[in-house]
């Protein structure tokens, strides 16, 4: 995947996402293709808390 941005002169390609595991990693690493970096954002953890509220509001119950 990461070929054709180079191709087309891209110098960067910057994924967003959670990446949970070592695994998981490994495994954006092998979908695009190239080496990668990793940064953890770090924020208020209130925002986060209404961020998940919000993004899991619709799951089923267990």
């Amino acid at each position: 995947m990461a070929a054709g941005f180079h191709e087309a002169g891209a110098a960067r390609l910057i994924l967003a996402g959670v990446v949970q595991s070592r695994a998981e990693r490994a495994g954006y690493e092998a979908a695009v293709g190239v080496p990668l970096t990793v940064c953890r954002l770090v924020i208020d953890p209130s925002p986060v808390r209404v961020r998940l509220r919000r993004r899991h509001s619709l799951d089923p119950s267990p």
